[in-house]
């Protein structure tokens, strides 16, 4: 695409959530703006979302929600000192 004019864009999001794509796509050795333009470019080529969207169904909300809620709940947070001790508390 040698001669087109560029052009500036904001993005506005949350700053956690730049943060962890960043980090993520370092580990690819892309940067943001490489992943955006390359995200539009397989948008125009492809003339769709360039990766699947897929809403959770019913089930799945609520089996996402109940495991956030244990996470949350610090009596689940204390870990285990070995693989025994986590296969015990799995019962197997």
């Amino acid at each position: 695409m040698t001669g087109h004019s560029t052009t500036t864009s904001t993005v506005r999001m949350d700053a956690t959530l730049k943060q962890e794509a960043q980090e993520r796509l370092k580990a690819l050795g892309m940067n943001f703006n490489t992943f955006v333009v390359m995200a539009t470019r397989q948008l125009v080529a492809q003339n769709r979302i360039p990766f699947d969207l897929d809403v959770p169904n019913k089930q799945t909300e609520q089996a996402i929600s109940a495991s956030q809620a244990w996470a949350k709940d610090p009596k689940n947070n204390d870990g285990y000192d070995s693989v025994d001790d986590l296969m015990k508390a799995l019962g197997a």
